[in-house]
């Protein structure tokens, strides 16, 4: 639960970025595209997390691991007072790089303290990414009605406060250094093994991630634009981000149950039709239609990581770091193309787009191999 907890305070200061798109857009005056690319910045250090893993699987990540929680909080705080765009990148940037640190150890040491349950361990610690990014822009609109544009930075001392807790007691550990001496942790043996698994996770993930970061990112932009407030679109973000908080709690452990190829191909082939009808309907029965969405897109997202637990018999960190750089630069250049899109047809359009596209992702789930 102390990870838990921890990961909600790291993550609830990365969902700062959507909900202060439409005021960073006016204050900068950047393009649908500029925006699109931050998540791409934020994400870029994922591509160090296969060494970060290796070099977890061989020691100790515990100082980095504490101050994650501390470096994002930093960051995302002062956003709003980047006086240029290329500021902007640099705080996104750095927070990306703690976020790497944070993100590749901490499912290993939920897999280790699970036991047989590892389904409903993920799920718990997947509850506090999901009611971060669900409360966090309610959390930093409220900051910035009350404070400004400074008024985030009042919120660091709950970064402090997560980084304590994870200093005060012993981090759960995985295998002894002279248990770890004995089992092969070489890139190539392990990549040799879990090539297959990758190469269908990577087509999943891809079309998977077409609603989630339109929705994720744009989707305050896109009300606003349509004529509501910005307290109205944030708050719609929130409980999509809520929605996908139930779907992650309950997913990993039916997952142990019924199977992870079962769940996801299940929540891939709903998704696109949840979110289908959210664009094409209006006021109660359109929320609705969102908390649906939410729901069976964000109930993939701990199936995944104990799906790749059970695969990872040998360098379980270097294995969920390979995974994470491939679901953060997946979901990164899909945000990108995102914008580039909104650009050139419109928010709308593009939302359309990516819902139709995701029915793709269910093919890649039947090529997802059974638990082990």
């Amino acid at each position: 639960m102390r990870i838990a907890f921890a990961h909600y305070c790291h993550d609830v200061f990365s969902a700062f970025l959507a909900p202060l798109l439409p005021i960073l857009i006016a204050k900068l005056g950047i393009s649908y595209t500029l925006a699109g690319s931050l998540p791409l910045l934020q994400r870029l250090p994922s591509l160090a997390n296969p060494l970060i893993g290796w070099f977890a699987d061989r020691s100790s990540l515990r100082g980095w691991l504490i101050a994650a929680p501390l470096v994002t909080a930093l960051t995302m705080a002062a956003l709003g007072l980047a006086g240029s765009f290329e500021v902007l990148a640099l705080l996104i940037f750095v927070q990306g790089m703690s976020s790497a640190v944070w993100h590749v150890p901490a499912p290993v040491m939920i897999r280790y303290s699970s036991g047989n349950r590892l389904g409903k361990g993920m799920s718990y610690y997947m509850l506090g990414g999901e009611l971060a990014r669900s409360t966090g822009p309610l959390v930093v609109l409220a900051a910035i009605s009350l404070g400004g544009l400074r008024g985030p930075l009042y919120l660091v001392p709950l970064g402090l406060i997560a980084s304590l807790l994870l200093a005060y007691r012993p981090l759960p550990r995985g295998r002894s250094r002279a248990s770890e001496s004995s089992v092969e942790l070489e890139p190539a043996g392990i990549r040799r093994e879990l090539t297959p698994l990758f190469a269908a996770v990577t087509g999943y993930l891809v079309f998977r991630s077409m609603p989630i970061m339109a929705l994720s990112l744009f989707l305050p932009t896109l009300l606003t634009h349509s004529g509501k407030s910005l307290w109205f679109a944030g708050s719609a973000l929130s409980l999509f981000q809520l929605s996908g908080a139930l779907g992650t709690f309950s997913a990993g452990a039916l997952s142990d149950r019924l199977g992870r190829r079962a769940v996801l191909f299940t929540v891939s082939c709903a998704a696109p039709i949840f979110v289908w009808f959210f664009l094409h309907t209006s006021g109660i029965l359109a929320m609705a239609m969102l908390v649906s969405a939410g729901i069976v897109l964000f109930a993939s997202g701990p199936v995944l990581l104990a799906l790749i637990q059970d695969h990872a018999k040998r360098g379980p960190a270097l294995v969920n770091g390979v995974y994470m750089t491939i679901n953060f630069l997946t979901s990164s250049l899909i945000a990108l193309g995102v914008g580039a899109l909104s650009d050139r047809f419109g928010l709308l359009p593009t939302f359309r787009l990516c819902a139709l596209g995701s029915f793709l992702a269910a093919p890649f789930a039947l090529l997802l191999p059974g638990k082990k």
